[in-house]
């Protein structure tokens, strides 16, 4: 792998203590592959920026969000997922662990946003992580690939006609600079290069 390749981040979203195995399971699942940057609260430095700033920064610069939601509302968690959701190119996974003591009813009502059809996400529910890790593993490795996609797109710059230029041109400003906040590379040779390195890190099974 080239020594400047770009890393593309992984936001993994929960509230810290309700979620340290899964948290630690993604983070081990992920090591394997350089290029995925598994990017979580305990890793910033406080002392940077406030932390508010810092987790909107990071919702809106990684290229894949997990979120992992609980029976604990969490403000900062709510918000970070919809600053990540913001990108309709963004790569979006979301768990939600059963609460057999009740779930806190702000929670309750912000995943009732989230499993209406409209929203475009689909929810997984699970009682304990480890039947759901398979499930996790394919979601991630089908995000790898879109993201490869992705990549496929930006090396294979389109050829425009005179009719209709302008705005094939504009379309196409956006939808790099939508890649870009996430890390991509907007050059066409890089672009095809981090293809390649992504498809050589299948996840394990």
């Amino acid at each position: 792998m080239a020594t400047n390749e770009p890393t593309l981040n992984v936001l993994i979203s929960s509230k810290q203590k309700e979620f340290v195995r899964e948290r630690a399971d993604i983070r081990s699942l992920m090591a394997p592959m350089p290029l995925l940057v598994a990017d979580a609260a305990e890793d910033w430095d406080p002392q940077s920026a406030a932390i508010r700033e810092t987790y909107l920064r990071q919702a809106k610069s990684c290229a894949l969000y997990v979120g992992l939601f609980g029976c604990v509302f969490s403000a900062p968690t709510i918000e970070e997922y919809r600053a990540a959701a913001g990108n309709p190119l963004r790569q979006v996974l979301v768990y939600v662990k059963e609460c057999a003591g009740g779930r806190d009813a702000a929670l309750t009502d912000f995943l009732h946003e989230l499993s209406d059809p409209e929203s475009g996400r689909t929810l997984v529910t699970y009682t304990v992580w480890d039947e759901v890790r398979p499930q996790f593993m394919r979601h991630l490795w089908a995000a790898i690939q879109r993201m490869i996609e992705h990549c496929i797109e930006l090396g294979n710059k389109p050829v425009t006609l005179s009719s209709g230029a302008g705005a094939l041109e504009r379309r196409r400003h956006r939808y790099e600079a939508a890649l870009a906040e996430m890390g991509f590379p907007v050059e066409g040779d890089r672009a095809l290069e981090l293809a390649a390195e992504l498809r050589r890190f299948t996840p394990p099974d």
